[in-house]
C-alpha cells in the first residue's frame, strides 16, 4: 500500500497559522487520514484472510463429501454461509496486520514523523487508532451476533437435509423426569423432527413408547403430529395411531435448541441463556462458561490488537522496513493465539475460573503493548 507524504507536508505548512480553528481543522484532516488508512488496510487483510480460509474450507468439504452424493451447490452454499462466522473470528488478526501495514507504511514514508512534527503527540495518534478500532469492533459484533447466527441456521438445515438424504441422523438424547427423548433434528421456531419418547413406569420398566414425525411447542407442552403410540403391559402391548397429541413437558425449547451445538459458534444471548438455566455441576458447563467469557473478550481483543500494532510499528519501523513490523506483529499475534488456546485448555482440564482464563492472555499482551508505548519517544 502506498501513501502520499504531500498530504502531510501540506498540513504542516498550514499549521504555521496561529488561528486555533485552522489548527483544529488541520488536526481533523490528519485524524481522518490515519483512520482511513487503518480501516482500508484492515478490511483488505480481512477479505484476503477470509478468502484464503474459505477456499481451504471448501476444498476440505469437497474432499470429505466424496462418495456421499453431496451436491456441489450445497458445498458452495455451506462455505459461503460460513463466511460471517469466519470473518468474526479472524477480525482481531486482520486488525493487527492491517494496522501494522498502514502505520508501518506511514512510518517508513516518514508521514508519522511529519504528523507528529505538526503537533500531534503519540497519545493523540494512539487515540485516533483506538477510535478507529471501535468501527472494527462494531463490524465484528454485527457479524458475530446477528449475521452469523442466521447463516448457522441455514447451515444446520443443509446438514440435516444431507444426513436425511444419506439415511443417517445425529440424534439428540435428553431426559425429562421419567422419560427419555430422542430428537432427529431441531429446527428454528420451535420445530422438531423425528421425536421418540420412551416413558418408564414406577418399576423402571418401559411403559409407553411415543413416536412423532414432527413436533412443535405450545403453552401446554409439545404438540406431536402423526403419532404412533405403543403401551406396554407385561409381555403384551397395544399400538395406536393419532394425528396429533399433546405431551406435557416443562423443558425450555430455547435451551433445548442449544443441545448438540458448538458453544464457540453461539451468540452471547444464547450462551447466557444456557448458563442461566444449566446445572453448574454438568460436565460441559465449564466449556460453555469459557465460551461465554471468550465471546465477551473477543471484540475487546480487536482494540487491543490495534494498540499493539501502533506500538510495534513505531518501535520497529524506526530501524527496519514495513515487513519487519508485520513480521514482529504477526509473531506476537501467533503467540497470543497459542496462549489463548493453551490457557483455554488448562481452564477446562484444571477447572480454572472461566473469566480469568479468557482475560489472562489479553492482559499479558496489554502489558507488553503498554511497555512498548512508554519506550516510544
Amino acid at each position: 500500500m502506498s501513501y502520499t507524504p504531500s498530504i502531510c507536508l501540506g498540513v504542516v505548512a498550514k499549521t504555521t497559522d496561529k488561528n486555533t480553528a485552522t489548527v483544529k481543522r488541520n488536526m481533523k484532516i490528519l485524524d481522518t487520514y490515519i483512520s482511513k488508512s487503518v480501516l482500508m488496510s484492515s478490511f483488505i487483510v480481512l477479505f484476503a484472510l477470509v478468502g484464503i480460509f474459505t477456499f481451504f474450507a471448501f476444498i476440505g468439504d469437497l474432499s470429505g463429501s466424496q462418495g456421499a452424493n453431496t451436491k456441489i451447490t450445497d458445498i458452495i452454499l455451506t462455505s459461503t454461509l460460513g463466511i460471517p462466522e469466519l470473518a468474526y473470528q479472524v477480525m482481531p488478526l486482520a486488525a493487527l496486520i492491517g494496522s501494522l501495514l498502514a502505520l508501518g507504511g506511514m512510518m517508513e514514508a516518514h508521514e508519522l514523523v511529519v504528523i507528529r512534527a505538526a503537533g500531534a503527540t503519540k497519545t493523540r495518534v494512539l487515540q485516533v487508532v483506538i477510535k478507529t478500532s471501535f468501527l472494527l469492533m462494531l463490524a465484528a459484533l454485527l457479524l458475530g451476533e446477528f449475521v452469523a447466527p442466521l447463516a448457522q441456521v441455514k447451515i444446520h438445515e443443509l446438514s440435516f437435509k444431507s444426513d436425511r438424504d444419506m439415511g443417517t441422523t445425529n440424534k439428540i438424547w435428553i431426559q425429562d423426569l421419567n422419560a427419555f427423548v430422542s430428537i432427529n433434528a431441531i429446527l428454528p421456531d420451535c420445530k422438531m423432527l423425528g421425536v421418540n419418547i420412551l416413558e418408564l413406569g414406577g418399576d423402571g420398566k418401559l411403559s409407553e413408547s411415543i413416536y412423532a414425525d414432527e413436533a412443535s411447542c405450545s403453552s401446554e407442552g409439545w404438540i406431536l403430529k402423526r403419532v404412533k403410540r405403543t403401551s406396554f403391559k407385561g409381555d403384551a402391548y397395544d399400538s395406536s395411531y393419532v394425528k396429533s397429541l399433546v405431551w406435557p413437558t416443562e423443558m425450555d425449547f430455547n435451551l433445548l435448541a442449544l443441545v448438540g451445538l458448538e458453544p464457540q459458534k453461539l451468540t452471547l444471548k444464547e450462551l447466557s441463556l444456557y448458563l442461566r438455566f444449566a446445572d453448574e455441576d454438568a460436565g460441559d458447563f465449564q466449556q460453555w462458561s469459557q465460551a461465554f467469557w471468550t465471546r465477551i473478550v473477543h471484540p475487546l481483543s480487536i482494540m487491543l490488537m490495534t494498540f499493539l500494532s501502533f506500538t510495534v510499528a513505531l518501535s520497529v519501523s524506526r530501524s527496519s522496513s514495513v515487513g519487519g513490523s508485520v513480521l514482529a506483529g504477526g509473531a506476537i499475534g501467533l503467540v497470543f493465539y497459542v496462549l489463548n488456546e493453551l490457557v483455554g485448555n488448562f481452564s477446562l482440564v484444571f477447572n480454572m475460573n472461566s473469566a480469568l482464563a479468557a482475560v489472562l492472555p489479553s492482559l499479558l499482551v496489554l502489558f507488553l503493548a503498554g511497555w512498548l508505548f512508554r519506550r516510544i519517544p
